[in-house]
């Protein structure tokens, strides 16, 4: 995936997240977490969540981003691609044109210059990646109103405490 294909790697998999969540009643209000983010894009599905109204948003792996510079000129690809076409970037249910305000405290001229913290401006207590266990991490239970996971659970030695700390962050219901 070269730098300029971000925004289409984020449509991809916020595709296939709406696709298994289709029908499910959410509960408003609550963080996103996506496990395993990984080492390319690890904020483009927590920023997807975050413009359609889901805050906290926080993406969580053991490894840290590939590089800064290519995971900020992936952040620049996607903000550039959600201003011209806000329309790949509402879930289900929400206008594109409530999308575009929560993106205004992005900082595009710092993702550009490959400060990736730097980019999320105002937002950079609501985006957060954290690179850490999810059974360490400093979230809230019952807070989270989705939490989604690609190709890592595979990975846990101690599903069982996992499974326990994911279930004790979701939001009731």
């Amino acid at each position: 995936v070269s730098e300029i294909e971000g925004g289409r790697v984020a449509q991809i998999k916020a595709a296939g997240v709406e696709r298994a969540i289709k029908g499910l009643a959410l509960p408003k209000g609550g963080a996103f977490i996506e496990l395993g983010c990984g080492a390319h894009d690890p904020l483009a599905l927590p920023t997807y969540f975050y413009l359609n109204g889901f805050e906290p948003c926080y993406g969580i792996d053991l490894l840290p981003p590939r590089t800064e510079y290519y995971s900020a000129l992936s952040m620049y690809d996607i903000c550039v691609n959600v201003r011209a076409f806000p329309r790949f970037y509402a879930r289900p249910g929400v206008e594109p044109k409530d999308v575009l305000p929560r993106l205004k405290p992005f900082h595009l001229t710092r993702f550009e210059q490959g400060s990736l913290a730097g980019g999320f401006g105002a937002a950079s207590d609501k985006i957060k990646f954290l690179q850490e266990d999810i059974c360490q991490a400093d979230i809230k239970k019952e807070s989270c109103s989705l939490i989604v996971s690609f190709a890592v659970l595979e990975h846990v030695t101690d599903i069982a405490r996992v499974a326990q700390t994911l279930y004790d962050l979701l939001l009731p219901g």
